[in-house]
């Protein structure tokens, strides 16, 4: 094979593995964590205000632990 070749065949190969890869990804996108069952014991409204003060600030928030309510003992 020719090196015109080998590049081709990989860059084909890249390409079918990156949209692979998309096509995989969950369509629910960063929402999913809050449908899982777990959406009664997180504080939605704090995470709201705190997204609202984000966005006017410019500033993006990605919840890896959404918060969960405070727990009354």
């Amino acid at each position: 094979m020719n090196v015109k070749t080998v590049l081709a065949v990989a860059l084909v190969c890249g390409g079918v593995a990156f949209l692979g890869g998309c096509a995989s990804m969950s369509s629910k996108g960063d929402s999913s964590a809050l449908t899982s069952g777990l959406s009664d014991n997180i504080d939605l409204a704090y995470m709201a205000a705190v997204n609202q003060q984000a966005d006017i600030n410019g500033v993006k928030v990605i919840w890896i632990n959404p918060p969960e309510k405070p727990r009354h003992n």
